[in-house]
C-alpha cells in the first residue's frame, strides 16, 4: 500500500464530509455522479459542433450512451476515484478553446479573448492538480490552442497565457495542501 502524501485531497473533501455529517448514501452516491453529469454536458456541447443538423439528436444520444456505459467511465460514476472530476474540467477546458470558432455549422479562424485562454489553462492546473495522471491531457490543451491560432506570435502569446492560467489553477488547488505537507 502506498500513501503519497503529496497528492492533494481536495477533490476528496466533499465525501468526507457529507459522510462524516451522515449523509444518506443514495444521496453521497447521486451528489458525487455531479461531476458525470457536468462532463456529459460539455460533451454534447463539443459535440453539437461537429455533427450534422439532420441527424445530430441521435448522434448525440448514441455518444452519451457510450460514453455513460464504457468500460472506464460507467463503473466510476458516483465513486471517489476523482476520473469524471478531471473529464469535466477538460471537457469545458476543450468547449471554451472551440467554442469561438463555430459560427453555425462552420469553424472560422478567429483569435479568441486571452482571457477566455486562461480559464482554459487554469481548468486544465485544477485537473492536473486533482489527479496527477491528467497532466498528459494539459499537453493536448495546448496543442489544440497552437493549433487553433495563427502566427507564431499568437501561438506564443496564447500559449505562455495558458501556461500562466495552468499554474494559477495548480496553485489554487493545491497551494494550501503543499504549505501544510
Amino acid at each position: 500500500m502506498q500513501l503519497q502524501s503529496f497528492h492533494s485531497p481536495f477533490a476528496d473533501l466533499p465525501y468526507y464530509y457529507m459522510t462524516r455529517a451522515g449523509f444518506p448514501s443514495w444521496l453521497v452516491s447521486a451528489i458525487l455522479a455531479l461531476p458525470t453529469a457536468i462532463a456529459l454536458f460539455f460533451l454534447a456541447l463539443i459535440s453539437k459542433l461537429f455533427l450534422p443538423r439532420s441527424r445530430r439528436n441521435i448522434y448525440l444520444v448514441a455518444i452519451i450512451i457510450v460514453a455513460v456505459t464504457g468500460a472506464s467511465g460507467g463503473p466510476l460514476i458516483g465513486t471517489t476515484m476523482s476520473e469524471w472530476h478531471v473529464v469535466a474540467l477538460y471537457l469545458c477546458a476543450v468547449w471554451l478553446i472551440l467554442k469561438p470558432f463555430a459560427i453555425g455549422d462552420v469553424f472560422v479562424l478567429t483569435k479568441p479573448r486571452l482571457k477566455n485562454v486562461l480559464v482554459e489553462g487554469f481548468l486544465g492546473g485544477l485537473a492536473v492538480r486533482f489527479k496527477l495522471t491528467a497532466g498528459a491531457y494539459a499537453l493536448g490543451l495546448a496543442v489544440l490552442v497552437v493549433a487553433l491560432s495563427a502566427g507564431l506570435f499568437e501561438r506564443s502569446k496564447r500559449l505562455v497565457v495558458l501556461g500562466l492560467g495552468g499554474v494559477a489553477g495548480a496553485v489554487i488547488s493545491y497551494g494550501p495542501w503543499g504549505y501544510e505537507v
